[in-house]
Formats: structure tokens, C-alpha cells, sequence
């Protein structure tokens, strides 16, 4: 609160109230008892009225005197507060954050007083609260268009290597009638195999954009992780082979039910398992578990003893068309969004994901999937 001065001008005026008050029944007192003496005909004057009647004039004038401070000091209160509650107007005109409830007297007007600056710092800090919203929605939102911008060029610009070398070699062959058949058989490989890619890229935005805009849209049902996770080892299983890499899976023998969408649950692992086929070498183990479950969550590991990544990469390695060396993971048909739709795919599940380093060499991801649909990303 503000230094206001003791006294104010309704305090004065109380005061001088009172006074008068006080002055005016002694006087008209004093004026009964001496017209009293003259009815009955004596001489006595002012002064003798007054000592003849020492002991009422005291008694009155005590009462009076303590009638007069107990009004005082009521309305002394009572001016504390109406200086208190002007004090209050006069910041609450100016915006100002007023916390000074507890120095309002114990009475009525003083607890109406209170609940009229707790309410208005309530709603204070609700309008900071809804500016510090605002503020954050207006960012989340710069955010999203700088994302999506982002996200259309480089959409742009994956999208036109793959029909740049389809045009070229379709080029070649329509306008060279006597091009050998062996080079014309290696161009249209080529160019099935850069339709592949286009369509891979095609199929992961397509993904993606599921998962952001619409997730709602996206079926959920009662899934069995573990038998989702055999699918796709089964899948995969020839390349496997041909890697020469052994895969130990934990979650056989277990039950790891949840309410979800088995096709993003599928995505997680079967994009894991693209990502160390394309890029963590051959003859190496593939490290699948569930080690650890809750009332709310499953916890898994994935990991390989591959080459690994790069200490400096792994904070990015979750963003889209983020590639470590961009000319070897074109080279092998990746899209450069495998591990961007393993983090939407695990968030639309409620979890969180993080990429390590192992010791020795190697990656490892942690991450948590949501037995329950209220812990859903929306």
C-alpha cells in the first residue's frame, strides 16, 4: 500500500463531528436545567446550575466522552478503509498488481474491502496469465509456419532429385531410337528405382501429416506390442539375412497390450529397423526390450552395436530430411524422415524418445508408449 497520510479529511471531519456533538448535549444540558431553575423561580446562575448538578454533569459528561471515543474510533476504522479502498481504485485505475488485504480492519466493510482486492488480483494475474498464452501460442505459431515452410522446401527439393533423374533418363531413351538395349534396360531400372524412392518419400509425408493435422483421424484398438514387433522382424527377415545380422528380442514370451494404432506402433520399429539396415554396417546385433512397464507406460530399448552416430548429431537426428552424410543416405533410397515419424509415431502414443551413444560403438533409443488413450498426443 501507498504512504496516505494518518488523518485524512473524512477522519477530520469525524472528529469535529463528534466535537460538536459532544458541545451541543452539554450546552443543551446546561440550557434544560437552567430553564428548569427559572421555572421554579430561583436565582442561581450558570455556574450554579452546573456545581448544584456536579455529579450529572460528570456522569454525563464521562458517558458522553465514551460514547464519543467509541464512535471515533468505529468511524476511524471505518475511514481506513475508505482511504484504503480510494488508495485501491487509484492503482487499480493504473493497472497495478494491490496486495494488501490483510491490513483492512476486522468488520464488514473490511472483509467486503478484502474479497474486492483478492478478486481483482485474481483477475490480475489471470490477465498476465492469458498475455503469457498469448504470447506463447503467438510463438508456437511463428514456429509452426517456420516449420512448415521449412517442411515445403525441403519437400521441394527431395521430391526433385528423384523426378529430375526419372525425366533424364525417360529423355534419354525417347530421343535416342537406337540406343542399345542393355543401356536402356539400365536406364528404365534406374528410373523404377528412383520411382520407388519417390513413392517412399510420398508414402512418409503423407505419414507424417496424419499424425500432425489430423490425429484424430488416425483408428486405435487394442494392440498387442510384442506381436507387432515379431511382424516386423518377419518382414524384414530376408534383409536380415543378407546383413548377416542377428536380432535378440526380449519381448517374445511377454504380453505388452495397449489402446493404440497398430500401424504408427509398427512404424516405430519397422523404421528403427530400416534405419540400422541402411546405416549401422553388417554382421552386427540388433538389441530389442521391454525392460520395464508401469500402471501408465511400457519402456523399451533399441539398440545396435553398428557404427553408431556422432555425438554432435544426435540432438537432430529426429528432425525431417536431417541426414549425417547426405550424399550416402540418398545413395541407399533413404527419405530422411524414418526417425521423424518414429518420434510423432511414439508422442501420438503419450511418450517421449531420446537417441545415445553406446560405449564401444553403437545407438541406442529409449522410449515410452502409453498403456492408455487419455495420455493420447492431441
Amino acid at each position: 500500500m501507498s504512504a496516505n497520510k494518518k488523518y485524512s479529511h473524512f477522519h477530520r471531519r469525524v472528529f469535529w463531528s463528534v466535537s460538536v456533538f459532544v458541545a451541543l448535549i452539554v450546552c443543551g444540558f446546561i440550557i434544560l436545567l437552567y430553564q428548569q431553575n427559572i421555572k421554579f423561580a430561583s436565582d442561581n446562575s450558570f455556574i450554579d446550575v452546573i456545581v448544584e448538578h456536579k455529579y450529572y454533569f460528570a456522569v454525563l459528561l464521562l458517558l458522553l466522552i465514551f460514547g464519543g471515543i467509541y464512535f471515533y474510533r468505529v468511524m476511524f476504522r471505518l475511514g481506513d478503509n475508505i482511504n484504503q479502498l480510494n488508495d485501491f481504485a487509484t492503482r487499480a485505475d493504473r493497472d497495478e498488481e494491490i496486495d494488501y488485504s490483510g491490513q483492512f480492519s476486522k468488520n464488514e466493510l473490511g472483509n467486503i474491502s478484502r474479497h474486492i482486492v483478492q478478486i481483482y488480483n485474481r483477475l490480475m494475474h489471470t490477465k498476465k496469465a492469458l498475455e503469457v498464452e498469448k504470447e506463447r501460442v503467438f510463438k508456437q505459431e511463428e514456429e509452426q509456419v517456420r516449420i512448415k515452410r521449412q517442411l515445403t522446401q525441403n519437400v521441394a527439393h527431395e521430391l526433385k532429385t528423384p523426378v529430375s533423374s526419372i525425366q533424364g533418363y525417360l529423355e534419354t531413351i525417347v530421343s535416342n531410337e537406337d540406343i542399345p538395349d542393355e543401356t536402356k534396360n539400365s536406364f528404365i531400372e534406374k528410373g523404377y528405382a528412383q520411382c520407388k524412392r519417390l513413392s517412399s518419400l510420398l508414402h512418409d509425408i503423407t505419414y507424417l501429416s496424419r499424425i500432425d493435422e489430423a490425429p484424430e483421424m488416425i483408428e486405435k484398438e487394442e494392440t498387442d506390442i510384442a506381436n507387432l514387433i515379431k511382424g516386423v522382424l518377419n518382414d524384414v527377415s530376408t534383409q536380415l539375412v543378407e546383413k548377416k545380422i542377428i536380432v535378440k528380442n526380449s519381448t517374445e514370451q511377454q504380453q505388452l497390450r495397449c489402446f493404440g494404432s497398430p500401424s504408427l506402433i509398427y512404424s516405430i520399429f519397422r523404421n528403427l529397423i530400416d534405419n540400422t539396415l541402411a546405416y549401422a554396417g553388417e554382421s552386427i546385433d540388433i538389441y530389442i526390450d521391454c525392460y520395464k512397464e508401469d500402471q501408465n507406460f511400457y519402456y523399451f530399448s533399441y539398440s545396435d552395436n553398428g557404427i553408431g552416430v556422432p555425438e554432435e548429431h544426435l540432438p537432430r537426428i529426429f528432425e525431417r530430411f536431417y541426414r549425417i552424410d547426405k550424399g550416402r543416405s540418398r545413395k541407399l533410397g533413404g527419405t530422411g524422415l524414418g526417425l521423424a515419424i518414429v518420434k510423432n509415431s511414439i508422442i501420438f502414443h503419450g511418450g517421449t524418445v531420446m537417441a545415445k551413444k553406446l560405449y564401444g560403438g553403437g545407438l541406442e533409443f529409449v522410449f515410452t508408449i502409453s498403456k492408455k488413450m487419455e495420455t493420447f498426443y492431441r
